[in-house]
């Protein structure tokens, strides 16, 4: 039984799951074929099934396309294993952001495994630090939308209007979770009494 449960453990089971779905749905956008009412536009069409694949790992998808800006630029780099730079740098990061997840879900799923212990400063760090990554992820998506900003500006879209919207949803959801739920670890870490500390020495 207990072989069957650890078969089953999160930190296993997103990662595999998530990286396939994500490379699925990335092959299925490189063969969409575009809408007959887009021929001769300017602006390049992106299929609905890539951007949701993009938004329901919007984290991984920030990182990896400032990765690939950093290491690759404009450089145009030939496919491998059927995968653009960016969207191979993508699967890294999806396979790591629900690696991370699921070992988040597990540590409560297993609390005797993961003894629930005052934060330490290396703990107080990563938190402050995804804290920070939300902020980006929200002062991005609040510069540039589909629903608010001028498209002269910039939204980010590109004619796929619902493709769009539900990918910048997404995106602002993963904002507002990576901005709350560290947040809050950090808040309930500060109001916690030291373990040293009792009522006799209060």
């Amino acid at each position: 039984m207990r072989q069957i449960v650890q078969a089953f453990r999160m930190e296993r089971v997103l990662p595999t799951v998530h990286f396939v779905l994500a490379a699925t749905l990335l092959q299925w956008g490189y063969h969409h074929p575009h809408p007959k009412w887009w021929k001769g536009m300017d602006s390049i069409w992106v299929p609905t099934a890539r951007l949701v694949c993009l938004g329901i790992s919007a984290p991984a998808h920030r990182l990896s396309w400032i990765l690939d800006g950093i290491l690759f630029g404009s450089r145009a780099i030939p496919k491998v294993f059927g995968f653009y730079s960016e969207d191979l740098l993508f699967l890294v990061g999806v396979s790591v952001l629900w690696f991370l997840i699921g070992k988040e879900i597990d540590s409560q799923r297993f609390p005797s495994e993961h003894p629930q212990t005052k934060l330490r400063t290396g703990k107080i760090l990563r938190n402050i630090l995804v804290a920070l990554y939300g902020l980006d992820l929200l002062v991005v998506i609040c510069l540039h939308n589909v629903v608010f900003t001028n498209p002269r500006n910039g939204t980010g879209g590109d004619g796929n209007f619902t493709g769009d919207l539900i990918f910048q949803l997404l995106w602002f959801i993963w904002a507002i979770v990576l901005i709350v739920v560290p947040s809050w670890k950090l808040f309930k870490a500060a109001r916690r009494k030291p373990m040293s500390e009792s009522p006799a020495s209060a």
